[in-house]
């Protein structure tokens, strides 16, 4: 360094008479060589201040999370910025890398929300941005609302974050209004109930979020259920000509009790559960009003003069269980609305004037005991449901137009009595038939069955009548048959049911036809 001062000072003697501002210049070069010439070669190289994050933004959502970030910086850094809903820790570190957490509690608020976060290292800085969003949230002032029989109004209020709808209204549950935005009120109304309790769910909708409020109104007083329930008996004895009937004691006498009123039957509130008129010279029709009669269970007409079809308004009187209307001189269809009917055993329709098909409908009424279609005018194929009905006992098809094959009776294994006589059958009598154990009387005459005679037929220990006359059935009869105790083959009547069949059929091995 010394040798370069010399040579430096050797090359400004020339220069000395030369003008003073030129000598400054080059006193200058001169001491910028020198503080270069200074430095030393074991000197540190110069490092920026920096600091860097793998993410500069946190979005998530009202529920809030937990999450980390990374931190990487050439010297110590801090951490700047407060939030009460959001925090990182640690909040400040050495140099290098390192990992931070974030968590963000839950917004239970309706707005959104930001927070702000510098990362700083020396002169250096970077920012981190959290963002949350609103909360969403649906509540509703009550979860049951109750009313009384005669109905009347009452508001509903809703705390809602955005736009919301409403589902459930019925015709006695109406609402002012079916959708909203925010916080509002809903007016709620109910009409005059005249029935049983009733209840409905009011679902209120916001996006995937959902609250219900049940609406429930109380039953009619029983004064007016037995008022309305007497109005109904009056309606029925005024529609069949109750002055004309052969026995009507007390009936719309308003001093007696309705339990004394001939022919009608009372639960322990005083409630029409039973009507019975065994030829009792009913004429007209069943009104409609019966429909208010809504816990009858049993309802028995026989031997009357009913005009028209049966009313649609039976299918109302959900709790029946025996539904008889025999020789009453009944037409038209059999009414779909009657499958309502779910806790019917009984369904007798005997000897009417009935037409049109079997309803398909018929055979979800799982719970019937006893199906009486016998001697009407009934046609079609006899629906298939039909082999849905496994707790039949009585079978009574008999003496119609209707068509089909014997194959769907044989599940029904509690089949007692079986009558499909007089109709258009078709196909084999099947060996399945011995299937019914319980069987004690089976009429399958005046078909057009085919094939041979199974022996199983009478393979019932309970049986005692069996009938296959009038068919198509050939080969021979089977010793089962022609030996079966009690039947006396010396009877013309006796013989006909086995052995009489459609000209041109029958059977090899009958016996002697008796005079």
């Amino acid at each position: 360094m010394r040798k370069l001062f010399l040579q430096l000072s050797a090359l400004t003697r020339p220069f000395k008479m030369v003008s003073m501002k030129k000598s400054f210049h080059v006193l200058g070069v001169i001491a910028l060589l020198s503080v270069f010439c200074s430095c030393s070669d074991d000197d540190k190289e110069f490092i920026p201040d920096s600091v860097s994050l793998n993410k500069s933004k946190i979005s998530c959502g009202a529920e809030g999370l937990e999450s980390t970030i990374n931190v990487e910086s050439s010297v110590e850094w801090k951490l700047s910025g407060m939030s009460s809903w959001c925090t990182i820790t640690p909040n400040g570190g050495e140099g290098g890398e390192s990992t931070v957490s974030v968590k963000v509690k839950a917004n239970e608020k309706a707005s959104s929300r930001t927070a702000t976060f510098v990362f700083t290292a020396g002169v250096a800085k970077e920012t981190l941005v959290v963002e949350q969003a609103a909360a969403e949230f649906l509540t509703l002032s009550e979860d049951t609302l109750s009313f009384e029989q005669e109905g009347k109004t009452e508001v509903l209020s809703i705390v809602a974050s955005g736009d919301w709808t409403v589902e459930g209204v019925t015709e006695w549950c109406t609402l002012d209004k079916t959708s909203g935005t925010g916080d509002g009120e809903v007016n709620v109304t109910t009409l005059l109930n005249g029935g049983e309790e009733r209840t409905t769910p009011l679902v209120f909708t916001m996006g995937e979020i959902k609250a219900e409020v049940v609406v429930v109104q109380a039953e009619e007083r029983i004064e007016s259920i037995l008022e309305k329930e007497k109005k109904a008996l009056k309606a029925f004895y005024e529609a069949t000509g109750g002055e004309a009937w052969s026995e009507r004691a007390n009936w719309l006498d308003d001093e007696v009790p309705l339990e004394d009123w001939f022919g009608v039957k009372v639960d322990d509130d005083g409630r029409v559960i039973a009507l019975k008129f065994i030829v009792n010279n009913l004429k007209g029709s069943i009104p409609p009003e019966i429909a208010n009669l809504k816990r009858l269970q049993v309802l028995h007409v026989n031997m009357s003069e009913l005009e028209g079809s049966l009313p649609v308004e039976l299918a109302e009187l959900i709790e029946l269980k025996e539904l008889t209307i025999r020789q009453s001189l009944l037409s038209g269809s059999i009414p779909v609305e009657l499958s309502k009917l779910k806790n019917l055993r009984t369904l007798d329709f005997e000897g009417n004037h009935l037409t049109g098909t079997i309803p398909e409908e018929i055979g979800e009424l799982s719970n019937l005991t006893k199906l009486n279609f016998f001697r009407n005018n009934l046609e079609g194929a006899i629906p298939s449901s039909l082999s849905n009905l496994v707790n039949l006992t009585d079978l009574m098809l008999g003496y119609n137009q209707l068509e089909g094959e014997l194959s769907m009776f044989w599940g029904m294994k509690e089949l007692q009595y079986l009558n499909l006589a007089v109709n258009k059958l078709s196909g084999e009598i099947s060996t399945e038939v011995g299937t019914l154990t319980k069987l004690e009387s089976i009429n399958l005459s005046e078909n057009n069955l085919t094939g041979s005679l199974p022996k199983e037929l009478v393979a019932s220990s309970v049986l005692t009548y069996f009938d296959v006359e009038g068919n198509r059935l050939t080969g021979e009869i089977p010793s089962e048959i022609l030996n079966y105790p009690d039947f006396d083959w010396t009877s013309k009547w006796n013989w006909n049911r086995i052995c009489n069949q459609q000209e041109g059929y029958g059977f090899t091995n009958s016996p002697v036809k008796p005079y």
